[in-house]
């Protein structure tokens, strides 16, 4: 990777994690667990394969995995874990910290079929309880009631610590009772450091194989980075893996839009909107999304715009900044191509040459702007 994307990807990913990590409520017991993972994220690791991992998976008692609370890919790569425990016939109960323990009755009438999703949630109080995207977490509860999976609630309230002694606890006894099941539990990363959740299980039962399975950390991956090597997988030991499916910078960015669109409106219910409506509020059809508001905001304008105009233009984001940078060196000279640089580290967006748009994100707010 050219030294000059790199450094501009650093930057971008430097301004979107402070800018996210600003909505978090600093603790001490916080700090330490960020710096736990931060020391524990910065070891010597080797490249591995996908199937290495799942093979690694299918023979633990416990995996437990990583959970950035707003970002979607995270799930996907739990749905991919677990529908590949179901094919070699070793379906797993699921434990899931984004449900308190005291909700356990109400969770297992749901995927009994007995309540719907939103009274499921309003019995749950997921809007205040929770509040993180449920369309995300909802693909887990679909493939639990397809297959009949047991669901376990593995939260409660009190600090971090007192949270995860609680959750080995309760992993503990789930395994006593059912020895020769296996078990995934989705936690927050922070939670599943080798001396956090998993060292308390390990000081109740030495005999559980278990295996803690990483994603995205931001310290591999820019070690990779650095080296110009592209993996999705790496290992740093036989029970402990890393999943890399995005920049670091992807995720801080979901956390940012979650948290900025609770500070618009505070009162404005995400999950009963998506349910009602049947909508998400970030579309994956970028160039239609642009083109809708645009229509929008010429009508309501009165502005003289042709559709031909509004279809005329070209999007790019930061996964195409090697071909915007190179637009910039081609067409201008450096005083203006820093000041474009700038604007890119900075999370803005703006119009460069004619109809090409330099959009920092394709969430609702970004493309509007």
């Amino acid at each position: 990777m050219k030294s000059e994307i790199l450094k501009l990807r650093k930057q971008i990913y430097s301004y979107l994690k402070n800018k996210a990590l600003s909505y978090e409520i600093g603790t001490e017991e916080l700090e330490n667990y960020f710096s736990n993972q931060e020391e524990y994220s910065d070891r010597e690791f080797e490249m591995c394969s996908m199937d290495q991992l799942l093979t690694r998976v299918q023979s633990a008692n416990i995996t437990f995995i990583g959970d950035f609370h707003t970002f979607d890919q995270n799930i996907r790569n739990v749905l991919r874990i677990i529908k590949n425990l179901i094919t070699h016939d070793k379906t797993p109960i699921i434990a899931l910290e984004m449900i308190d323990h005291q909700y356990q009755l109400i969770l297992d009438t749901y995927l009994e079929g007995h309540l719907t999703e939103l009274e499921f949630l309003e019995e749950i109080d997921y809007h205040d309880s929770w509040r993180f995207p449920w369309t995300h977490y909802k693909l887990i509860f679909e493939l639990a009631k397809e297959h009949k999976i047991e669901i376990v609630a593995l939260n409660k309230i009190g600090g971090l610590t007192e949270r995860d002694k609680f959750a080995a606890d309760l992993i503990h006894k789930i395994m006593t009772d059912k020895p020769n099941k296996k078990l995934v539990v989705l936690y927050g990363e922070l939670h599943i450091a080798p001396n956090k959740i998993p060292a308390l299980l390990e000081n109740l039962n030495p005999n559980l194989t278990q295996l803690i399975i990483h994603q995205n950390l931001d310290k591999v991956y820019w070690k990779l980075a650095e080296q110009e090597v592209q993996a999705e997988t790496v290992c740093f030991n036989q029970n402990e893996y890393c999943l890399l499916t995005a920049p670091p910078w992807v995720k801080y960015e979901s956390m940012v839009y979650w948290y900025e669109n609770l500070c618009n409106d505070p009162e404005f219910d995400i999950h009963n909107y998506i349910i009602e409506n049947g909508k998400k509020i970030f579309s994956d059809d970028t160039h239609e999304n642009f083109g809708l508001i645009c229509e929008q905001i010429i009508n309501f304008l009165g502005l003289e715009v042709t559709p031909d105009q509004i279809e005329n233009v070209n999007l790019y984001d930061h996964t195409n900044l090697e071909y915007v940078e190179e637009i910039l060196e081609q067409s201008m000279d450096s005083n203006l191509r820093n000041f474009y640089e700038e604007l890119i580290a900075t999370n803005h967006s703006f119009c460069f040459l004619e109809n090409k748009f330099y959009c920092s994100s394709y969430s609702m707010n970004r493309i509007s702007y």
